[in-house]
């Protein structure tokens, strides 16, 4: 009665460390809003940002900082104002953004400068007009930077792919987008390294080189988009935000398709990391504007920990839709501690799962399991608690077992004018990597069969020390084959409906985990029949023929 008891307690226990250990706010692959939360206090906040810009009269940039707050909700009412108050002062900066001397004395060049019927006119809606073109171009012959003259003389190439030369009825967006860039880079808008990156590529696009061509097309393209949004001084801090090339490159399809291009520029904004931007979208398509958007309410600290790794924000499952709030107290350490949180976590939970292996056995078994081995006991129960523990993992967060599988962004006009040629002798085959999801699968594979093994070590340990003659363990022993057998059975079966989940689209691991389960199987009833199976029947018959 109080070995019944006491188990009931254990399970009663083991049960309230599990809630504890949800109540932690820190997740294995996600960022918990709580914490998320505490990190926006820790920094500028978009507001206080968009103050600055404004006190600095730059309109572009801090137009679309408001654009950001009024898509999520945010009040504006008094930016607004204090953005109209400026615009009213200089019409100019519907154009410019902002102060821009170089900028500036271009536009004074127009011999009719439009008329502006919004907040802020787009780059490319300024160029729109070939007059205005003429007017920048002539402009830039002036300069005396080789990088400039060089990007110029790329209007007259012939080789475009993706873009229509400048000569034809469609080359106005060639003739904008190397405008634009050769602007940029008069007025020192690119990164060094980017700079000698564009440097480089315009020489060798000025030999001929075709691949060169390619490239700096990719380039015109990016720039293209930006252009397309932003005016003058917004553009110019977006490619001053990007350290190279390829950053402005990966950014620039999400900013062409974005449904909330100000959320996206504040975002690369407050992270000065494109390229991070871009692999977040990439990782969590679903839900990356709606966790891009609460990041960049919480500044730049809070956009950081969505960026460190990526995470996307932690979405509660209904089923735990009672569990209270994370305690406060713990939210600061978690936030200064994720590592040791996750850690501690992880230890409560494996804690748990052996109290109620240890609790459940002396309910089940009773007495009989002091017959066992303590070697092999101690050994179930903490197969047991791994298992537990991988269970309330996968419980607390269904992400970890989908991988959201899409193609990468593509820009506009992206074809190519020549076929291309297939060898279908040399065509690699396509096979899924090893990623995360899948290590979490072969890992929880590995544990069930492990967990099987160890029954059967149990259970072959009681046949031997049954206390009856040696025919009647060998009949005991041929008995159990069925269950020596389990390990195939539960390997083929994981097979199985793997790749009934991987069709259905509810677990998108790679091949190699659902083939992985019947290997498991394989090798370890192998295993179990030759390096211990076989040896107790070999030793239990010698026992019957000396009985004789």
């Amino acid at each position: 009665m109080i070995r019944r008891i006491a188990a009931f307690g254990g399970i009663i226990f083991a049960l309230i460390l599990v809630v504890g250990g949800m109540l932690v706010p820190v997740h294995f692959r996600a960022v918990s809003p709580a914490v998320l939360n505490h990190a926006g206090n820790e920094g500028q906040n978009l507001e206080e940002r968009t103050h600055l810009l404004l006190r600095r009269s730059q309109t572009g940039p801090a137009e679309q900082f408001i654009i950001a707050m009024q898509t999520l909700g945010e009040p504006t009412t008094d930016l607004s104002k204090r953005l109209d108050a400026i615009l009213d002062q200089h019409p100019d900066f519907r154009f410019s953004g902002g102060p821009s001397p170089f900028f500036e004395a271009f536009y004074a060049t127009l011999p009719q400068p439009p008329k502006a019927d919004s907040n802020s006119i787009p780059v490319a809606g300024l160029l729109a007009s070939s007059n205005n073109r003429e007017s920048l171009l002539n402009f830039l012959e002036a300069s005396n930077d080789p990088t400039v003259r060089e990007i110029i003389n790329t209007r007259k190439l012939a080789g475009w792919r993706r873009l229509f030369p400048v000569d034809t009825p469609g080359g106005a967006a060639l003739d904008i987008a190397a405008l634009t860039t050769a602007l940029l880079v008069q007025t020192s808008a690119f990164e060094e390294s980017a700079l000698l990156e564009l440097d480089k590529l315009t020489a060798r696009t000025a030999e001929g080189d075709e691949g060169s061509i390619r490239e700096i097309e990719r380039v015109y393209l990016s720039v293209l988009a930006a252009a397309g949004r932003f005016d003058w001084l917004a553009l110019k801090q977006w490619v001053e935000s990007a350290p190279d090339l390829s950053s402005l490159i990966r950014i620039a399809p999400y900013l062409r398709d974005s449904r909330q291009p100000a959320v996206l520029y504040a975002a690369v904004m407050m992270s000065r990391d494109p390229a991070g931007v871009a692999l977040f979208i990439d990782s969590f398509p679903e839900n990356a504007e709606a966790d891009l958007g609460k990041g960049v309410l919480a500044g730049p600290t809070g956009l950081a920990l969505l960026l460190d790794g990526p995470e996307p924000i932690y979405r509660q499952p209904p089923v735990l839709g009672f569990l209270p709030n994370p305690p406060a107290a713990l939210i600061p350490f978690v936030y200064a501690n994720p590592q040791l949180a996750i850690a501690a976590v992880t230890l409560i939970w494996l804690l748990a799962g052996f109290l109620i292996a240890v609790s459940a056995k002396s309910l089940l078994l009773g007495k009989a399991q002091i017959h066992e081995r303590p070697i092999i006991s101690l050994s179930q129960d903490l197969i047991l608690a791994i298992c537990l523990l991988l269970g309330l993992i996968v419980a607390t967060e269904p992400a970890l077992l989908s991988q959201s599988v899409t193609e990468p962004g593509k820009l506009f006009l992206e074809f190519e004018l020549e076929p291309q040629t297939v060898n279908v002798v040399n065509q690699p085959m396509d096979i899924s990597g090893i990623d995360q999801i899948t290590i979490l699968v072969l890992l929880i594979f590995f544990v069930v069969q492990l967990v099987i093994y160890t029954a059967c070590l149990v259970k072959i340990s009681q046949v031997k020390r049954a206390p009856v003659s040696a025919e009647v363990r060998l009949r005991l022993l041929e008995n159990e084959e069925n269950l020596f057998d389990a390990g195939l059975y539960v390997g083929l079966s994981g097979t199985v409906i793997s790749l009934l989940m991987l069709a259905l689209g509810v677990v998108q691991a790679s091949l190699v985990a659902a083939y992985a389960s019947t290997l498991f199987g394989i090798i370890f009833v192998a295993v179990l029949k030759i390096l211990h199976v076989r040896p107790l029947r070999r030793k239990i018959i010698l026992e019957a023929d000396r009985s004789f």
